[in-house]
């Protein structure tokens, strides 16, 4: 738990970055209850291990994937996607902030397609509004 957390709240706020104020950012102490954490399965990957990212989701949606900072750009986040999709029933869905250039880089990397954009109150954060970008993902 205490590695989940650490590496939600670091890499939390470069997601936001671009988006939002920071001021928005809830830590996962508050968020993982608040915004269902524990609605689906929860895979972390280490490397020696060290806790360096997770995913939460379920056969139809990711709605957690973070990677600790320390550990961009080293495939991990792929790694936990490829997993996700897996365990599918052949079609998956995640929505992304909409300045996340990253994170839509790799989903759309991975094959991943734009189904629309949407603008709305941040979970948790409803005083925010953001823009996101929803993407969806078919067993070919």
């Amino acid at each position: 738990w205490e590695a989940i957390s650490r590496i939600h709240d670091e890499a939390r706020l470069d997601e936001l970055r671009g988006t939002v104020d920071l001021t928005a950012f809830i830590p996962l102490s508050t968020a993982a209850f608040n915004e269902g954490l524990f609605n689906g399965e929860i895979i972390v990957a280490e490397i020696e291990s060290e806790v360096t990212g997770f995913i939460g989701y379920n056969k139809k949606t990711i709605d957690w994937l973070y990677v600790s900072p320390a550990h961009y750009r080293k495939g991990i986040g792929k790694m936990l996607i490829e997993y996700a999709l897996e365990k599918s029933d052949g079609e998956i869905r995640i929505a992304v902030l909409k300045n996340n250039i990253a994170a839509l880089n790799l989903y759309k990397k991975m094959g991943f397609t734009e189904e629309r954009t949407f603008k709305g109150p941040m979970i948790g954060a409803e005083q925010y509004e953001a823009e996101g970008i929803a993407l969806k993902w078919e067993r070919g």
